[in-house]
């Protein structure tokens, strides 16, 4: 496992960091067991259904609210990479709230957008089964970095990275997974 602090001292959004081959191989082979038995729901947002389907756990977001409630417990799965993926933001695995598991399709991919301002300042993803680009973009000055995203990585941003830039994946050739975890914001 390698973790790498990226943009840190260019031009681009400050603190974004990559954890190279944060799952093993059989880590991976797992998880997508677990996921070909989910339950997928849509994403609809502004009367359009998205190819990327979705499955929330812990809190649920409602798209055109743009609110959370409560929904069903993360699955027991689910424990040990939320344990780690607490320690990389210094925090405990009960502080994660929501946990986001996404099925992008081959074609599939996600607009510009920021998380929603309920969530904390730590955004982390964990990636299976292929690789893919998230490009940032500053909307101050339309400044666009792009981040490599291998699989089974883990990417964490925050700060500048989180609160003022924009950020995308664009679709893909291949089935991709993701689980995105998220703190809620502390008042």
């Amino acid at each position: 496992m390698h973790q790498q602090n990226l943009f840190s001292e260019s031009s681009g959004p400050q603190k974004i960091e990559l954890v190279h081959d944060f799952l093993t191989e059989a880590e991976e082979a797992t998880l997508l067991e677990h996921f070909q038995s989910m339950t997928w729901q849509k994403v609809e947002m502004h009367g359009v259904v998205a190819k990327r389907r979705v499955a929330h756990f812990g809190l649920d977001y409602t798209y055109t609210k743009r609110s959370v409630r409560d929904t069903t417990p993360a699955p027991h799965w689910l424990a040990d990479l939320t344990a780690r993926v607490a320690k990389l933001i210094g925090t405990s695995a009960s502080d994660i709230k929501e946990f986001l598991i996404t099925f992008y399709p081959a074609g599939a991919g996600i607009g510009w957008h920021k998380d929603a301002e309920v969530f904390g300042d730590a955004i982390i993803g964990v990636s299976f089964l292929s690789d893919c680009t998230m490009k940032f973009r500053n909307p101050a000055t339309s400044e666009v970095v792009k981040l490599f995203i291998p699989r089974r990585s883990a990417y964490l941003f925050s700060g500048e990275a989180r609160w003022n830039w924009l950020h995308t994946i664009s679709s893909h050739p291949q089935d991709r997974y993701s689980i995105t975890f998220r703190t809620l914001l502390k008042k």
